[in-house]
C-alpha cells in the first residue's frame, strides 16, 4: 500500500509540472500574438467605420439630390417636378414623363417617386470600369475617363458630384463650359433613369484582307434615346473557339458601318474575334459577335495543289513500297501464265503454272532471299561439300579407328557430285540446308577445314556435344546459342547472322564472324561463323576468316573491341593451338607406334 502511494505522488507532480508548463506556453503565445490580433482588429474597425461613413454620405448625398428636385419639399417627385429639373420648364415634358415611368414602382398607386425608390432605381454603373467607359464612349470625354477609374468612382458618387452645381468636378478637371454641362446632364439622365439604349448591331462579319481585318455590320434596329453616336470595335484573341480576353480595337462614329483593325497576331492556331458595341448618351447595346478569322500568311490555291500533289506522291510511294511483295508475286504470276500459255500453245500438257511462275520468279531475281531456318529434330547431315565431307570422315574414323582410312579419300569431283546431288533432295529443298557449298571466296577454306578435322583424334565427348547440338530444335525468331534469351520479335533493330557452317541464326553477341557486321544481312552463301564453329577451326583457319571479318581483331578494325573481348578471344586461340598440338602429338606418336610394328626387312 505504501508502495504504490509513493509511485502516485511523483505522476501526481509531473502532471501539475506539464500543466504548469502548458499554462506558461499558453501565455507567451497570447503575449506574442495580442498585438497582431490588435492590429486586425483595429483595421476591421477602421474599415467598417470607413463603410458605415461611406454609405452614410452617399444616403446623405442622396437626399439632398431628392431635394434640389423636390420644389414644394413634400417628399415625393412628380412629373411637372422631374421635367423642370431635367428641361427647366415649367410644363410637362417627354423627359419627364419618361422620368417618372422609371423611377415609380408599382407598388403604389400614386404617379410620385420616393426618396427610396430614387435609391433602388441605382442599379447601373456600380464599378469603377463601367463608369470609365462610359465617359469614354457614351459622354465622349475620354480624357477624363481615366480620373473617374482611378477615383473608384460611381453611379453612387454622382448626386455627390452635382451638388452645388457640380463644384466637385473641378477636382477631377472638368472646369466651367460645356463639356461640363454635357457631363452634368447625363449624370442627371443616369440618376432618374431617363433614355434607352440601343440594341444590338446586326450581321457583324469579319474578313481577312493583304494585312488587316475589315469588319462590318448593319445599324441596330433601335437607336435607343439619345441616338447611338459612336460604334465601339472590340478584339479578342483566342485558340479552340475559346475567347482569352477582350480589348479595345477601334471607335468610329454613327455613320460608319465597317472598320478596319492591323496589327493583329499572325501565330499559328491563333485566331481572332470581334465584337460591335453601340454607344449613346445612356448607355451600350449588347456585343455583337463576328466570326472567328486566323490572320496567318494566306496559302495560296496553287501553293495548296503543288502540296497536295507532292503529299499524294508520297502516299503513293509508300503505298507501292509496302505492298513490293505483292506486286512481285503478281509479276511473276502474270509472266507464269503467259509462259503456260506459250508451253500448251506448243503442245506441252505437263507443265504447269506453278512451275512457270517459279521458272520466271529465278529468271527475274538471280539472288534468293535468306534461307529458312526449320525446327528439324534430325541428325543435322547438312547437304554442303564440306558437312558432308566433314561427317563422312567422322564416321569412317569412329567407326574404324584405323588412321589408314583417312588416306582412301574420294576426289574432290566426285564429292561435289555427292553434294549436288543432295541439294537435290526433298529435305533440303523444304529448309534443311543452306548455302550450296561452292562459295568462291571460302570454298578452299571448307575444304581444308573438312581435312584438318579428319586429322584430329576422335573425341567421343566432342562427337556426343556435336551431335546433341545437331539434334536441337531451330527457331528463326531467336538466337540459337543455348541459354540465349535475345528474341528478334523484341526489337527489328537487333543486329542477327546466319552461321554458313551450322546453318542456324544467331545474334551478334554469339557470331564471331560477319564480313558485313551491323550492317547488311545474311545472304543465302553466308560466310557468317558463329562463335561454336569459330572455336572448331584450325588457327590457319580462324586468321584467314578475320582477314574478311568486321569484327575482327586482326582485320580491317571496322568495330572496335574492348580489352575483355580482346583478352578472351586471345586465350580462346591459345586453346585452340594448345589441342591441337596436343593432337599431332597423339597422331605422331600412332605413327611411330604403327611404324615400329611393321615387321623389318633385312637387305642383303
Amino acid at each position: 500500500m505504501g508502495a504504490s502511494t509513493a509511485t502516485r505522488v511523483p505522476d501526481v507532480a509531473n502532471a501539475r509540472a506539464r500543466e504548469r508548463g502548458a499554462a506558461r506556453a499558453l501565455a507567451r503565445t497570447m503575449s506574442h500574438a495580442a498585438p497582431l490580433l490588435a492590429l486586425l482588429v483595429a483595421i476591421a474597425l477602421a474599415l467598417a467605420v470607413a463603410g458605415v461613413s461611406t454609405i452614410r454620405g452617399r444616403s446623405r448625398d442622396f437626399s439632398r439630390f431628392f431635394s434640389s428636385i423636390d420644389g414644394d419639399g413634400d417628399g415625393s417627385l412628380t412629373m411637372r417636378e422631374l421635367s423642370r429639373y431635367l428641361e427647366g420648364g415649367n410644363g410637362e415634358t417627354a423627359s419627364g414623363r419618361d422620368a417618372l415611368k422609371m423611377l415609380d414602382s408599382d407598388s403604389d398607386e400614386d404617379e410620385t417617386v420616393s426618396p427610396r425608390e430614387l435609391r433602388l432605381a441605382a442599379t447601373t454603373m456600380l464599378s469603377p470600369h463601367e463608369v470609365e467607359r462610359w465617359v469614354r464612349h457614351g459622354v465622349g470625354l475620354g480624357e477624363f475617363a481615366r480620373e473617374f477609374r482611378e477615383r473608384g468612382l460611381t453611379l453612387l458618387d454622382f448626386p455627390t458630384l452635382l451638388a452645388n452645381d457640380g463644384a466637385e468636378l473641378e477636382e477631377i478637371g472638368v472646369g466651367v463650359g460645356r463639356r461640363r454641362e454635357r457631363l452634368i446632364r447625363a449624370m442627371k439622365r443616369q440618376l432618374l433613369r431617363v433614355g434607352r439604349a440601343p440594341s444590338m448591331p446586326r450581321r457583324v462579319t469579319a474578313h481577312v484582307e493583304d494585312d488587316f481585318v475589315r469588319i462590318t455590320w448593319r445599324r441596330p434596329k433601335d437607336l435607343g434615346s439619345p441616338e447611338t453616336h459612336e460604334y465601339e470595335v472590340q478584339t479578342a484573341m483566342g485558340v479552340g473557339g475559346t475567347v482569352l480576353k477582350w480589348s479595345h480595337a477601334i471607335s468610329v462614329d454613327s455613320s460608319t458601318f465597317t472598320a478596319r483593325v492591323s496589327g493583329l497576331s499572325r501565330a499559328p492556331g491563333v485566331r481572332h474575334k470581334f465584337s460591335v458595341v453601340a454607344w449613346n448618351e445612356f448607355g451600350h447595346s449588347a456585343d455583337a459577335s463576328s466570326n472567328w478569322v486566323a490572320t496567318g500568311i494566306p496559302v495560296t490555291k496553287k501553293a495548296t495543289g503543288q502540296l497536295s500533289a507532292v503529299i499524294s506522291f508520297l502516299f503513293a510511294f509508300r503505298f507501292v513500297v509496302a505492298s513490293r511483295g505483292i506486286i512481285a508475286r503478281f509479276c511473276f504470276l502474270l509472266v507464269g501464265l503467259v509462259k503456260f500459255a506459250i508451253a500448251r500453245a506448243r503442245g506441252d500438257d505437263e507443265i504447269s503454272v506453278r512451275e512457270c511462275a517459279a521458272k520466271a520468279r529465278s529468271f527475274i531475281v538471280r539472288e534468293p532471299s535468306s534461307p529458312v531456318a526449320t525446327n528439324i529434330i534430325t541428325d543435322r547431315k547438312l547437304f554442303t561439300p564440306t558437312k558432308v565431307l566433314t561427317h563422312e570422315r567422322q564416321s569412317s574414323v569412329s567407326e574404324s579407328g584405323d588412321l589408314s582410312s583417312l588416306h582412301r579419300t574420294q576426289s574432290m569431283s566426285s564429292l561435289k557430285e555427292q553434294a549436288r546431288a543432295n541439294l537435290n533432295e526433298a529435305e533440303f529443298s523444304t529448309g534443311a540446308g543452306g548455302s550450296d557449298g561452292f562459295s568462291p571466296v571460302h570454298q578452299s577454306l571448307l575444304t581444308q577445314h573438312s581435312f584438318a578435322k579428319q586429322m584430329r583424334v576422335v573425341d567421343h565427348d566432342r562427337e556426343e556435344s556435336l551431335r546433341q547440338r545437331a539434334s536441337r530444335p531451330l527457331s528463326i525468331h531467336k538466337c540459337n546459342e543455348d541459354g540465349c534469351k535475345v528474341s528478334w520479335k523484341q526489337s527489328a533493330r537487333i543486329v542477327r547472322h546466319f552461321c554458313g557452317l551450322c546453318q542456324a541464326w544467331y545474334c551478334e553477341g554469339h557470331t564471331q564472324v560477319s564480313p558485313h557486321g551491323k550492317r547488311g544481312t545474311c545472304k543465302p552463301e553466308s560466310q557468317c561463323v558463329c562463335q561454336y564453329c569459330y572455336n572448331d577451326l584450325s588457327l590457319e583457319q580462324q586468321k584467314e576468316l578475320d582477314e574478311d571479318n568486321a569484327y575482327s581483331l586482326n582485320g580491317a578494325q571496322k568495330v572496335k573491341r574492348s580489352p575483355l573481348a580482346k583478352l578472351t578471344a586471345k586465350i580462346r586461340r591459345s586453346r585452340v593451338k594448345a589441342k591441337e598440338r596436343a593432337g599431332d602429338n597423339v597422331l605422331l606418336q600412332h605413327a611411330l607406334d604403327a611404324d615400329a610394328a611393321l615387321p623389318t626387312k633385312t637387305i642383303r
